[in-house]
């Protein structure tokens, strides 16, 4: 690990642990529940003082299964770990080999000090969690094998909301945690942008066993890791959750990339007939439309326009539908006092609407909504000179029709 990256994860990890935790060097780190990790890599309870020399064989399993994700997929990202503060039986055992693997850098937060911190401490935490923004990758890996389990899950996806995770679908985003959360986890409402998501599903009652038992006492089956995947519109147009592998270390060592590369220009893909809310604001020739919606409903329907014409190219291609309204007030967009838009930029900042139609970008815009394509229209006039009498020397051969030879 470079110097810098080392440099990074120091100076975020001590501001954002928020509650007196420090780290030193690559070697040291304590959390919450005082543990710490000696000079010779041995893991040193904080309260009693016990030396583990010899870590379970199923963290082990954990341990490479993050490892080797990381090893695959994440390793040019900036990487950011989030664990509630309570004593983790995955993070101790992970974090080690994780020094070695990312080039970019790592950042450690502590949910219940994260969430719990003032309003000025948070807008920093905010600032610096997502790493610079030329950073071309960003990956998030969420530590729920704690031992207040609900309240830690609740409280880790309440501060992916107030981070933003949402205005940053590409994130990659990879899950420890038990079997019982899946649904809870892949489907909330702080995930719903998020593209590439991965659960990795352990046994809850191995998790949080002083003595786990031995793999000949669990069976192979609970020593394997079940990995599911969030689609985003599998189901039904909807967002669901598939089984990718059952990974058994024994059999299949090597799990190979999970993450889906990012092709070359892209290409087709099906959206399954999700319905998308477009805001829209009449411009004609761009787009023009009528109001089919009464009273304070601002539902319409398109006439033929350029926009029109767009959406009805987009559709069967991506298999998608949707449903348009017009911007409650009728206007494009102004920032008010308050930090709220009017118009169509605040029906997007409010996320009453997937999408819009046409709208200029101006300077205060493109600090708070993002431009799929932005295309220039230039329009152009013909002139020409009004009808004039002709020419006297017309006259003669004006009531003739036909062709003249001289």
């Amino acid at each position: 690990m470079n110097v810098e990256a080392l440099v990074l994860f120091c100076l975020v990890a001590r501001v954002l642990a928020g509650a007196g935790r420090d780290v030193d060097g690559a070697r040291r780190d304590l959390d919450g529940a005082g543990r710490d990790v000696d000079g010779d890599g041995r893991e040193v309870d904080g309260v009693g003082g016990r030396q583990v020399t010899e870590v379970d064989g199923y963290l082990n399993t954990v341990e490479q299964l993050v490892t080797q994700v990381v090893e695959e997929d994440l390793g040019r990202c900036h990487l950011v770990v989030v664990h509630a503060g309570d004593t983790s039986p995955l993070l101790h055992h992970t974090l080690r080999r994780l020094w070695g693997v990312v080039r970019v850098g790592v950042v450690m937060v502590e949910a219940r000090a994260a969430v719990e911190q003032r309003a000025a401490a948070q807008d920093h935490l905010l600032r610096e969690l997502w790493g610079e923004a030329k950073f071309t990758c960003r990956a998030l890996v969420l530590d729920l094998t704690s031992n207040d389990k609900d309240d830690d899950t609740l409280l880790i996806l309440r501060l992916l909301e107030t981070v933003g995770l949402w205005q940053l679908p590409e994130t990659r985003v990879v899950v420890v945690g038990g079997r019982t959360e899946v649904q809870v986890v892949l489907l909330h409402h702080s995930l719903r942008n998020t593209l590439h998501a991965l659960y990795f599903a352990l046994h809850t009652h191995t998790l949080h066993r002083p003595n786990p038992p031995t793999r000949q006492a669990r069976g192979r089956l609970e020593e394997a890791v079940e990995v599911f995947r969030r689609c985003m519109y599998c189901r039904s147009g909807q967002a669901g959750v598939l089984s990718v592998v059952v990974w058994d270390p024994v059999t299949a060592p090597h799990l190979g990339p999970l993450f889906p590369a990012v092709a070359a220009g892209g290409g087709t893909e099906d959206i399954m007939g999700h319905k998308f809310r477009v805001v829209v604001r009449r411009y004609f020739p761009t787009i023009d439309f009528h109001r089919v919606g009464k009273g304070t409903d601002t539902l319409v329907s398109l006439r033929d326009s350029l926009n029109t014409r767009m959406l009805q190219a987009i559709t069967p291609h991506l298999n998608i539908t949707y449903e348009l309204h017009e911007a409650w007030d009728g206007e494009w967009g102004a920032l008010g006092s308050d930090g709220n838009w009017s118009g169509l930029v605040g029906t997007l900042q409010h996320q009453k609407a997937d999408f819009s139609t046409t709208i200029t970008p101006t300077a205060p815009r493109l600090l708070v909504m993002e431009h799929i394509r932005i295309y220039a229209s230039d329009p152009f006039i013909i002139i020409s000179a009004k009808p004039r009498p002709l020419a006297p020397s017309q006259a003669l051969i004006t009531p003739f029709t036909g062709e003249f030879k001289s």
